[in-house]
């Protein structure tokens, strides 16, 4: 399936060019739609994805999937590796000494990683296409970009996804974070609301995958529902992935989720693959909070964010829970 990368301007809030290792972008976008009536509704709107995916994105569109994939898919700063971890653990037996022993990114990689950043010689594509059965798989890509064999073969697929004012504040603080780069908060909520961060746009994004929430093979859940009881979360992932839990292991699994276990698990917050980065400075969980919006942005800029949400998601009849 051809893609078509539009070039775009260089991306500059304020004084700094954002994403400066990046250099250039596209918006990319494939030529046609999958047969499958499950893509039916998607927007297939343009995502913003560096000038270096280009190289990539047949290598992923072609990508060979099998059937006991296990796919973990959100917009970036979405409850990613909140939700890879209890994936993770339900399809493992919950072998906590095991995922202690292997960093995230090796038991659950990101296939376009090779194909946003410049931060390893590892070909993403290439080491999840070599894993052995069964595969863990992460993605920030929109429906339209994954893999085109998923929507015919049918692995399982979680999503996640967050309020976009919390999403927001949390790219915020990964970006500041980047060296090269003098953080300004308002010139980077004003680009999330002009669609103008990586991987974005943002509410397309999520409502491609909740036009399929009813697809058997597709597991829609929220940041939120996991903030407010996450052992019926882990209890609802293990019933998808066909997995039987008892209540004394999903309370095993909830503490494990907990953000101060996760924080203090080095395989998670202090992967070699974050170390290997010269020019990142960031913990990979930072809060664990839903809500900080609240304490970061003025109520104007709340109501602002709140217009611009009801009007991206238009006539759909899904709503984030803040």
């Amino acid at each position: 399936m051809p893609v078509l990368c539009e070039n775009i301007p260089r991306i500059t809030y304020g004084k700094s060019l954002i994403f400066n290792r990046f250099l250039d972008f596209k918006r990319v976008q494939p030529m046609s739609r999958p047969l499958e009536s499950c893509t039916a509704k998607w927007q297939m709107r343009p995502c913003l994805l560096p000038s270096l995916y280009n190289e990539w994105a047949d290598d992923i569109l072609n990508f060979k999937v099998r059937k006991d994939d296990v796919f973990v898919v959100t917009f970036p700063k979405c409850g990613t590796t909140w939700t890879q971890e209890m994936v993770w653990m339900i399809c493992n037996e919950l072998d906590f000494e095991r995922g202690k022993k292997t960093p995230l990114p090796e038991r659950f990689p990101m296939i376009e990683l090779s194909a946003v950043a410049k931060i390893s010689k590892t070909n993403s594509v290439r080491q999840c296409a070599e894993m052995k059965s069964q595969r863990f798989i992460k993605s920030h890509l929109p429906a339209h970009l994954l893999p085109t064999e998923i929507w015919t073969v049918k692995p399982k697929i979680i999503y996640c996804t967050r309020n976009p004012k919390d999403a927001a504040i949390s790219n915020f603080h990964f970006m500041s974070r980047m060296q090269g780069w003098k953080a300004n908060f308002n010139d980077m909520m004003e680009a999330f609301m002009a669609n103008s961060t990586l991987y974005a746009p943002f509410h397309s994004h999520v409502l491609d995958f909740w036009s399929m929430r009813h697809e058997e093979n597709i597991l829609f859940i929220t940041y939120e529902e996991m903030k407010q009881d996450l052992p019926a979360v882990i209890a609802k992932t293990a019933k998808f992935m066909g997995k039987n839990l008892t209540e004394d292991e999903i309370a095993r699994l909830a503490d494990h989720l907990s953000f101060d276990s996760m924080k203090k698990n080095k395989s998670i917050s202090e992967t070699p693959l974050m170390r290997s980065v010269p020019f990142f400075k960031y913990k990979l969980l930072r809060k664990g909070e839903s809500g900080t919006f609240r304490k970061e942005m003025s109520p104007q800029l709340i109501e602002r964010f709140d217009r611009w949400s009801l009007n991206e998601l238009g006539d759909s009849d899904f709503r984030f829970s803040m």
